[in-house]
Formats: structure tokens, sequence, C-alpha cells
């Protein structure tokens, strides 16, 4: 209520509105990204994907790595209780080297153990029977076949047309003179040989890996001596099991090369 003399109060009408006012003056001087600022962001975010790609790409190329080592370990377990429960190798006729254990592909897409070879009984036996995962043991995730190279341009060409799990119902190559004794002269028919003919100390004794091992030992007149199957980021090297189950990254180019043995006699050098 007004005293005598004081006239009401009164409210300007400008002062309701002028934080508004004030607010949409500073809304409206807002400015963008300028174009150095945008570049500089994006230079930030390239020099940070240079750093970050590669590192995954190494993480990945290692967990893979590790799989098939995983994977080869299996197999030379499997391949110890098969030897001690039949006294031999694994008897294969055809292309015993890959269909000494492996699968086959229902509807040419879903591998299951492939029951006519002769490992995956000792295999199905470690997986519970569980035919798919036993399947898996073969793969190796780095797996990308066979290739050789134009000798006139360097050019890669391949020598399988998939990789070798589709190729062969297995990534990992046996060593062949365990499977044929004639390879090592030690017979003229063909047959397995059994433990007590190797002399190669066991811990030496390659039994299989990655097909590299056997295109690196292969004599330089061997026309498949130049394929390849670098699977693992690295030249002439691959991974291998011996016959007391270690499982070794070798590189064959190098002093490595004497850390294993494909002859199973030691007489025969």
């Amino acid at each position: 209520m007004s005293q005598p003399g004081i006239p009401p109060a009164t409210i300007h009408p400008r002062v309701d509105t002028i934080g508004f006012a004030e607010e949409n003056r500073l809304v409206g001087t807002r400015r963008g990204l300028s174009l150095l600022e945008l570049l500089v962001a994006i230079a930030v975010v390239a020099i940070l994907m240079a750093l970050l790609v590669p590192a995954l790409v190494q993480a990945r190329r290692a967990a893979a790595t590790s799989v098939c080592a995983s994977n080869i370990r299996q197999l030379a377990l499997g391949w110890a209780s098969y030897t001690q429960t039949n006294e031999r190798f694994p008897a294969v006729s055809d292309m015993p080297a890959w269909n000494y254990g492996g699968v086959r592909f229902i509807n040419n897409e879903f591998p299951v153990l492939d029951e006519a070879r002769p490992l995956n009984d000792a295999i199905a036996d470690s997986t519970n029977g569980d035919t798919a995962r036993g399947g898996a043991v073969y793969h190796c995730p780095s797996d990308t076949g066979v290739i050789t190279r134009d000798p006139s341009t360097g050019n890669m060409m391949p020598v399988t047309q998939d990789d070798c799990f589709r190729t062969y119902g297995t990534s990992y190559r046996a060593n062949d003179m365990l499977l044929d004794a004639r390879l090592t002269g030690l017979d003229t028919t063909a047959r397995p040989l059994r433990p007590v003919e190797i002399t190669t100390t066991p811990s030496r004794m390659l039994i299989l890996g990655d097909p590299a091992w056997y295109f690196e030992t292969l004599p330089n007149s061997d026309p498949a001596s130049t394929y390849e199957a670098n699977w693992h980021g690295l030249d002439a090297a691959g991974q291998v099991a011996t016959m007391d189950t270690a499982v070794r990254l070798i590189r064959f180019n190098s002093t490595d090369r004497a850390r294993v043995r494909v002859h199973p006699r030691v007489d025969a050098d």
C-alpha cells in the first residue's frame, strides 16, 4: 500500500525482458569451429588412428597365433594318445599328410570330424565326442591357404583355391615320413612307422604344423619349394609340434631350423 505523496512503484517494461534479450544476444554471437580448428581436430584423430590400428592388428594376429598354437598342441596330444594305443602312427592310403585327421563339411558349410580319418578317434575322446568342437581344432584362424609368386613379376598366385582347412579338411600338414615307411627307406611298402623305429630325439622330431614347414624344408630343386604359407606375419616361418607334444614357432631361414628335424632316423644324414 503506497504512502501519501509517494507514487506507487512501477516496473519498467524492459525489466522482465532484459535477461532474455541479453541471452539472445550472446547466443547470436556464438561461432562454429574455424577451418584451422577443424583441420587440427582431423589431424589429431588421424594420428590416433595411425597409432591404434597397427596395435589392434598386432593384437588380433597374436590372438590368432595363440589359438593356432593351442590347436597344434591338442593335435600333438592326439598323436601321442593314438601311438600309445596303436603302437604305430595313423595308417592312411590317400594323401596321408592331410588325411591323417580333419573334418568333412555338412552341406558344404558346417565342419564336423570326419569319422574316416584315423586320428579323429583320439580327438573326439578329448572333446567328449563333440564333433563340431573337435573339428575346430583343425582350423588355424590365420589360415590363408598356399601361394606362390610369379618369377617375373613377384605377384602372388594362389596354389590352393581356398584356405587349407576348406581344401584339405585341416590347416595342419603332417610329416609324411611318419606315415609312409618308403620315404624313410625302412620299408618298400606303404605303412606307418612305429615309435620304436624313430631314433630322432622326440623334442626335435617334427610331427605336424602349418604347411610352411614342408615347403621350407624341401630341396630347392623341388618346384613346391617356392610355395609359401606364411600365416603369422613372418617370412619362412610356421608353428610346428614335435613328438614330445611341444609347440614352437620356427623361422626356417634362421638358426631356428636346427631345432626340429623332419627325418625320423638320425642315421639318415
